[in-house]
């Protein structure tokens, strides 16, 4: 492929190709429609599919921290790892969580918190 050969007109700092020809100027634009398209494409799957599914998670997400926050006190981080682990479990809090992470829930929190889940999640 032959390179475009450029010079450099110091007095007024343009970089202009040294030899004008047709195969120079076409060598001086990169055709870059389909990085363009390909481009776009994301772009468009983005605003159209990702973002939606991503602000109704955001959403969801949020009613159910509203939720558990309403009737526990616990920090949000730790409403955030809860939340995380029922996510992970589809659902569900495994049998370690409580005797770990939140032993201080009583079975009555897991089951309330587990079933504001269903209900936020599943709909």
């Amino acid at each position: 492929m032959p390179r475009l050969r450029i010079g450099l007109d110091s007095g007024i700092g343009q970089v202009t190709p040294e030899k004008e020809s047709r195969s120079s100027r076409g060598q001086a634009f990169l055709g870059a429609t389909p990085h363009a398209e390909f481009l776009y494409d994301c772009v468009s799957k983005s605003v159209e599919e990702d973002l939606p599914h991503e602000t109704d998670f955001l959403q969801r997400y949020g009613a159910l921290r509203r939720e558990v926050d309403s009737f526990l006190d616990m920090s949000e981080r730790m409403i955030d790892l809860l939340i995380h682990f029922l996510h992970q479990n589809d659902g569900r809090i495994s049998r370690r969580v409580p005797e770990k992470e939140f032993s201080v829930l009583t079975e009555q929190e897991v089951s309330q918190i587990e079933t504001f889940y269903r209900k936020t999640f599943r709909n």
